[in-house]
């Protein structure tokens, strides 16, 4: 039926929203009903999905229609009364009078936002929470920071550039000379406001629907759902203890404009890229017009594993776009990141910035400054990271001790998460997992979330930062008793015999 009204002329969105505000009125559809999810709907009637999302906010716009985030799109009751819950009935107008008024854009980025994270259930006394993100810094860090601060209050102030203030893209240069062994001219560093402007800032600065993007898989929702939101098709590439290979990965990803990979330490896998896996990457990439984007996340962590090299030191062909930040496990008041482009993006970069908020503050950017030229920075997460090494250590020995053959996972380094792999635990029995952890007194979180392609057994990612060592030893042994506990009720009942 809808199939018959789509016929005729004027916007096919229109025509589509005409078609089940008909369904609604004729009792097809009635208040309450779930309206087909968009994908569904646009495979059935052979149309854009771009059609039939505008069509749903076109509806949502009249008050015909209501929409709950994670659940869909519902028709609406008009009798305020007939339906718990829902919005009272505004009244609508015809629709020619109505013109859409959002953008693709707008749309894709409404469809594509993550689900929420549901709260950890950590309800009790005693219970060991590995599930909630937390940051740890101490009081010398905060005295330093304060005292860089008030110096920078004092300071003559910089003038706002979009690009960010010189000292602080100086600072951010010797930085990464010293640390990370690149050589970067401070005019290519762009000071932004955070991780995540710095990525969708790249999004728009290679994005247009249609993009080919590779991403890790798993891999940050929120890279994900930039990169979504902006229209680019996305090629998930499965990682393995040795980070992303390109080798696995080149037939599908032929025509990619850009890969989006975190090589010194993947989130949430903890995988680094070999030596030999950059120079792969970086020779095929520099045989296609293709941008890695090498996305530095939780670089600071690596205290305990030999340094390579950045892909960024590696290229001689101005195809790496680096994102770096400021330790934000250990800063979390800073929302500062900076990104490292080729000479040549430059002015597009710093354009869209200049766009988008004309420059990030210039009194915390004053005071991060002298924070790294001071050494107060370098010290303090050198400072910072002897406990999460003793954290680390002794949470791999007592999942060595306790769940030894049970579990396996890909991080060779400290970071404060580890990826779980249960192999015997098939993916729908991750919710009786969590649950027999809260029984056993330990809060753990789902790793589903952070998978494309759907992982077929349960994964769990265990956030262990701000958990003492003693706390962690007991944690994996509640850990291994609800395991326990999961499989045995997974287990099939033995047959009884007969005769």
């Amino acid at each position: 039926m809808l199939l018959t009204l789509l016929d005729g002329a004027g916007p096919l969105y229109l025509r589509l929203s005409e078609a089940l505000r008909l369904a609604i009125r004729d009792g097809r559809l009635r208040p309450g009903d779930r309206l087909p999810g968009t994908r569904s709907l646009a495979t059935e009637l052979g149309v854009s999905r771009t059609a039939v999302l505008m069509a749903y906010a076109q509806l949502d716009s009249e008050g015909v229609t209501f929409s709950r985030v994670g659940q869909g799109t519902f028709v609406q009751h008009l009798d305020a009364g007939a339906g718990a819950g829902a919005p009272a009935a505004r009244p609508s107008a015809p629709a020619a009078q109505l013109p859409m008024p959002l953008s693709r854009s707008a749309l894709l980025a409404r469809e594509n936002l993550p689900e929420p994270a549901a709260a950890p259930a950590v309800e009790e006394a005693g219970i060991i929470d590995l599930a909630s993100v937390r940051t740890v810094q101490d009081e010398r860090g905060y005295r330093q920071w304060h005292k860089a601060v008030a110096d920078a209050v004092h300071a003559r102030d910089a003038a706002p550039m979009p690009e960010g203030i010189e000292s602080l893209r100086r600072a951010v240069a010797d930085h990464l000379r010293e640390d990370r062994g690149v050589v970067v001219d401070p005019a290519d560093v762009l000071v932004v406001n955070g991780i995540h402007q710095a990525r969708d800032m790249i999004g728009r600065l290679l994005v247009d629907p249609g993009t080919v993007v590779g991403i890790g898989d798993p891999g940050y929702r929120g890279v994900r759902s930039i990169f979504a939101a902006q229209g680019a098709t996305l090629v998930p590439c499965a990682m393995d203890g040795d980070g992303f290979d390109i080798a696995r990965h080149a037939a599908e990803l032929d025509g990619a404009a850009a890969l989006y990979l975190m090589p010194d330490h993947h989130f949430p896998t903890g995988a680094r890229m070999t030596l030999e896996r950059r120079q792969a990457v970086l020779d095929w990439a520099g045989r296609r017009a293709t941008y890695l984007v090498e996305d530095d996340f939780d670089a600071e962590h690596r205290f305990n594993v030999r340094t390579i090299p950045p892909l960024l030191a590696l290229d001689t062909g101005g195809r790496v776009i680096y994102i770096g930040n400021f330790a934000r496990m250990y800063f979390p008041f800073l929302r500062l990141a900076f990104v490292v482009v080729p000479a040549r993006l430059r002015p597009y970069l710093r354009a869209l910035k200049w766009l988008a908020d004309r420059g990030s503050g210039t009194l915390v950017q004053q005071a991060m400054a002298r924070y790294i030229a001071s050494g107060d920075y370098a010290r303090n997460l050198r400072r910072l990271g002897t406990p999460l090494q003793r954290r680390r250590k002794a949470l791999m020995d007592a999942l060595g001790r306790h769940l030894k053959g049970a579990v396996r996972f890909q991080a060779r380094d400290d970071s404060g998460n580890l990826l779980l792999h249960f192999p015997a635990l098939p993916a729908d029995r991750t919710a009786s997992l969590l649950a027999a952890g809260l029984r056993h007194g330990v809060c753990l979180y789902s790793g589903a979330g952070y998978f494309l392609r759907p992982c077929p057994h349960v994964t769990v990612l265990l956030r262990y930062l701000g958990v003492e060592e003693s706390r962690l030893v007991e944690a994996v042994r509640r850990m291994a008793r609800a395991y326990r506990e999961t499989c045995a009720a997974t287990a099939p009942a033995p047959r009884r015999r007969t005769g």
